[in-house]
């Protein structure tokens, strides 16, 4: 019996998680993003696909799409968990980039973390802070989840949609911060 406790508690902490138990930090990824969009874009959103894209869990950048565009939002998490709009920037409904970010097939379903399938062997590059990306369409199905490294290779996203955001997410932080 003794040995059975001692092998589940060495065992244990290397076990992972499951897609459908989120670890706690994933989940609160998921939950800083959710509430970004809830409390500051919840009309603006309601009903329409969004991507939304975060580092640290601080800085977010929320697109969504609509009929007449995509817009784009740069928003800040303060202390205390208050939020700050910083900027809309809107795009033509012809940009190509922008629409293949709201294309939902070339997304992977589940979420996706260094514990998820995706990794079965380690990642060959892994560095720098945490980022988060979702795509939720019109119902809020989510698709392409995934909490990472800001640099990732193999990345679980298209490579052209992530440099997009890690560059956006850049010129945001030199031009607010």
């Amino acid at each position: 019996m003794k040995i059975q406790l001692v092998l589940f508690f060495v065992l244990i902490p290397f076990a992972s998680f499951p897609q459908t138990l989120l670890s706690p930090w994933a989940l609160k990824s998921r939950q800083r993003a959710d509430s970004v969009v809830n409390t500051l874009l919840n009309k603006e959103a309601a009903s329409c696909p969004i991507i939304v894209f975060s580092a640290a869990d601080k800085f977010f950048i929320v697109e969504v799409k609509k009929n007449d565009g995509f817009y784009e939002y740069y928003f800040e998490r303060e202390s205390r968990g208050r939020r700050r709009a910083i900027n809309k920037t809107i795009f033509s409904i012809s940009d190509k980039l922008k629409k293949k970010m709201f294309d939902t097939t070339i997304y992977r379903k589940g979420y996706i973390t260094y514990e998820s399938d995706f990794f079965k062997s380690p990642p060959k590059v892994a560095s720098g802070g945490i980022t988060y990306f979702v795509l939720k369409d019109e119902n809020g199905k989510r698709f392409g989840e995934a909490r990472l490294s800001e640099f990732v290779y193999p990345n679980p996203i298209d490579p052209h949609i992530y440099l997009y955001f890690v560059q956006k997410l850049d010129e945001y932080l030199r031009e607010f911060r």
